[in-house]
């Protein structure tokens, strides 16, 4: 009896030790300041062919708007919109301590926390509208009029 008693305690210890984590799904939303928003609209507007830029936060979606010149083709404004997401978190990963900014795989941890809609409008009334989830790792891109 000892015998089972002590393999039965080996075993609890072992799972124990082995991947027990402490499973929270309450996750502290990260307070984005406004110098981040305003520096990274900025970035965002330098390029010659945003006519205008905004990020506008309400609750847990971040919203990236911008005005593209009439030159700007489908492709580069997919870039540039996934450029002005990524500017975003690197500016955030930059100021936070906790929060890890993009790589060539993976937009940054903000967006771990926020969900994306990015609309890019062309003076011709076309939009491209992106939308990524907290739950997926990429922008999903889709063609709207006006």
């Amino acid at each position: 009896m000892k015998k089972i008693i002590l393999i039965f305690l080996s075993i609890m210890v072992v799972m124990g030790l082995t991947g027990c984590k402490k499973y929270t799904d309450k996750k502290e939303i990260p307070i984005i300041s406004d110098k981040i928003i305003q520096s990274s609209v900025d970035t965002m507007a330098a390029h010659e062919e945003v006519k205008e830029a905004s990020i506008e936060i309400k609750g847990k979606e971040i919203k990236f708007s911008a005005l593209l010149d009439l030159s700007v083709d489908k492709e580069k404004s997919k870039e540039l919109g996934e450029y002005f997401v990524y500017i975003f978190s690197f500016n955030i990963a930059n100021e936070s301590k906790n929060l890890k900014g993009p790589t060539k795989d993976d937009l940054g941890d903000i967006y771990d926390y926020y969900n994306i809609d990015v609309n890019l409008s062309h003076l011709d009334k076309e939009t491209l509208k992106g939308i990524k989830k907290t739950t997926e790792k990429k922008i999903t891109w889709k063609n709207e009029s006006i």
